[in-house]
């Protein structure tokens, strides 16, 4: 029965992680990331790469790109995003992957 119930935990918080909005990625996207990165094209500024450009580089994965968010450094502001919005921002970011 534990087991039976962990298991069930587990399915449930993969549901969970699993739920990410890209749309609402896109809003806090364009709130707090469109100031210096292209956030839906491939062009790049002095100040920051564009993100089909971050996400379509073989070496930066979700999870890459997911502990950058957590811990921004660089020139990058202190994001402040919870565990949730970063979810959805990396559903919109991953969302731009060159097919």
């Amino acid at each position: 029965m534990k087991y039976l119930l962990g298991l069930l935990s587990l399915v449930l918080i993969a549901g969970v992680a699993s739920a990410a909005d890209p749309v609402n990625g896109q809003k806090l996207a364009t709130r707090w990331c469109a100031e210096c990165h292209d956030i839906v094209g491939n062009s790049t500024s002095d100040r920051a790469p564009g993100w089909r450009q971050i996400v379509n580089e073989r070496k930066r994965s979700a999870d890459y790109i997911r502990t950058f968010l957590i811990r921004p450094h660089g020139e990058m502001p202190p994001l402040q995003l919870s565990r949730r919005e970063i979810d959805d921002l990396l559903a919109y970011i991953t969302s731009l992957t060159a097919e």
